[in-house]
């Protein structure tokens, strides 16, 4: 469960600039989004090696880069959003002083997953859905029907990838519905299943 004390952890680890101690916040498969790059998204570092090298040369490039005047709002048991004002002077002379935000979503070891990753969301709401079933005393195979509610359908290949892994031979009726927006903005989709168990 997310925390103000967590978060605040994690941002004293950005603040540190220690860079193993920023990628132990990070889940194994965690996914960070970066403002700037290529991307429709700037730039997506998957994984926990990515994510290390990714800082490890912005800190070479900005040495004294620091996130101030935090705020922090957390969104149900899982997610939360890092509000913050960053500074530094860059080796090229840039100087940086500018509003931003984070947008955290939480697996259930507390560590930071899936920003941005539409796969890695529909995994971890799968994770979850097990999760419930098995304190039931039911698993995956008791599904009889799923609903996928997605932010952008075209997107449904990353959704579906990550729900037949899960079910494998179990074949459930499904349904995916694009919608305009979720409960958090940073939520790419949201699972319902409904179970039978004898």
């Amino acid at each position: 469960m997310v925390t103000i004390e967590g978060m605040r952890a994690i941002s004293a680890a950005f603040n540190s600039r220690d860079v193993e101690r920023i990628v132990a916040c990070f889940a194994e498969d965690g996914v960070f989004c970066l403002a700037r790059g290529p991307e429709r998204v700037g730039r997506t570092l998957r994984g926990r090696a990515a994510i290390r090298q990714a800082l490890a040369d912005r800190f070479r490039q900005i040495p004294d880069m620091r996130w101030e005047n935090e705020e922090y709002v957390l969104a149900g048991d899982d997610k939360a959003i890092s509000l913050w004002t960053v500074r530094g002077k860059g080796s090229d002379g840039e100087d940086l002083d500018y509003q931003g935000c984070d947008i955290y979503r939480f697996g259930p070891d507390g560590k930071i997953v899936g920003v941005g990753d539409a796969y890695a969301q529909s995994v971890q709401a799968l994770k979850s859905i097990e999760t419930a079933l098995h304190k039931s005393g039911a698993a995956m195979c008791h599904v009889v029907r799923t609903r996928i509610f997605v932010t952008d359908i075209s997107r449904w290949q990353e959704y579906g990838r990550a729900h037949a892994e899960f079910f494998g031979e179990v074949r459930p009726a499904t349904a995916m519905v694009q919608v305009s927006r979720l409960i958090s903005p940073e939520m790419l989709v949201e699972v319902e299943a409904d179970a039978i168990v004898d």
